[in-house]
């Protein structure tokens, strides 16, 4: 029902990107280390509600995207939930997209390709797991 609904259990972690491929691919990383759970996937190249980013510990987003791009995103959590971990995930970063970040306070720029251990480690450290 409707009700049971609201106290459905937010997962702390957000995970967004707008190519479904990469979102795919890094459930299923989530999914082989356990921690799938943690995650909430959503495809970006669109306008999030500030709302789904109230109670969550950590949000991941890609950089590069349409219409809301991670800049936008990381803007718009650290409106909503100041306490909440901020990572981008980027390919290439010029030092304009560097400093833009720096001043938006985010907590870590994760390079693409991705080091898949490292950045579960990181993860797990972050949740707390």
């Amino acid at each position: 029902s409707d009700c049971n609904q609201r106290f459905t259990q937010v997962k702390p972690a957000i995970f967004i990107d707008d190519d479904i491929d990469v979102l795919e691919t890094f459930k299923e990383l989530f999914e082989a280390f356990g921690f799938d759970h943690l995650v909430e996937f959503l495809q970006g190249g669109r306008e999030f509600s500030s709302s789904l980013f109230e109670n969550r510990t950590l949000v991941m987003t890609d950089l590069m995207m349409p219409v809301e791009t991670g800049v936008d995103v990381a803007k718009k959590v650290k409106k909503t939930n100041p306490s909440a971990h901020i990572w981008v995930i980027s390919g290439n970063i010029d030092r304009a997209t560097e400093q833009k970040l720096n001043s938006i306070d985010i907590d870590d720029i994760i390079s693409k390709p991705v080091d898949i251990d490292l950045f579960m480690e990181k993860f797990k450290t972050q949740l707390g797991q």
